[in-house]
């Protein structure tokens, strides 16, 4: 089931990423995921996970028909990530309500509402906040460890990735291709809901930090109104059998105060 991290009756003897929990993260299963502070940052950010292990729960009528068509396994993921991004939303004090999909199948919040959600095999997670002066959009994307075959290298890298990918042994490689890739993902479902542009891998550099837990993302051609360049600075956590990224615009950029919000 889903539950608060401050009313947890059984907990891990020590967070698997180290330091101190993690006080706005909600945790399914708590016992198997902890996160420390700085994940998402301390804007009443809340973030809940699951594991897939609580029963599925019903879906509003315009969710059902968008889902309907789709196999069981993604009918499942879809519920439960809605369920996810309900519970945070209960969090921050907003009623229950459907959250649809848009035309690029990305979720549409509630008024004022920013978030994320994301899904693999063994874990799903969404994280909401109201959006404020310090923060104007969310990306979050998780990812099996070692998911993403080196044969996509290079699709997915530019030439100073893959050039730090050849610096490891074949497994951490693997790993490292796939904090690249689970990175881009993150930046975009973070930057398309406030630029409503599509891009590609090769729009954004990313330099991972593995030791720090962060990662640097930086653009390689405009996304109109955001320059070439522009930087902004992600979360990296890592645990035994997945790979979570976050990342946040903490506030919005000058050229995007009088645009309108896609969520």
């Amino acid at each position: 089931m889903i539950q608060a991290a401050g009313n947890c009756q059984k907990r891990p003897t020590a967070p698997p990423f180290g330091g101190e929990p993690f006080n706005n993260v909600i945790l399914a299963r708590a016992p198997m995921f902890w996160f420390e502070k700085g994940l998402l940052p301390p804007h009443r950010v809340i973030a809940c996970f699951s594991d897939y292990q609580e029963p599925a729960t019903p879906l509003y009528e315009v969710e059902r028909a968008y889902i309907s068509g789709s196999s069981k396994v993604r009918q499942r993921e879809f519920s439960v990530g809605r369920a996810c991004a309900r519970r945070g939303l209960a969090l921050l004090g907003r009623a229950a309500g459907a959250i649809p999909s848009d035309a690029y199948r990305a979720p549409v919040w509630p008024h004022a509402i920013v978030g994320s959600i994301s899904h693999c095999r063994g874990l799903c997670g969404a994280a909401v906040a109201q959006r404020n002066e310090a923060l104007n959009s969310i990306g979050m994307d998780i990812e099996e460890r070692r998911a993403v075959s080196p044969d996509l290298a290079d699709m997915i890298c530019l030439p100073e990735e893959r050039a730090w990918l050849s610096s490891f042994s074949s497994v951490q490689s693997r790993d490292a291709l796939t904090a690249i890739f689970s990175a881009k993902e993150a930046f975009y479902k973070c930057l398309h809901p406030v630029t409503g542009l599509i891009f590609g891998f090769d729009a954004v550099l990313i330099d991972v930090d593995f030791s720090g837990g962060r990662f640097r993302a930086t653009l390689q051609t405009p996304l109109p109104p955001l320059p070439a360049t522009y930087r902004m600075t992600g979360e990296i956590r890592l645990s035994d059998d997945h790979v979570i990224t976050a990342i946040t615009l903490p506030a919005p950029h000058p050229c995007l105060a009088d645009r309108p919000k896609s969520s």
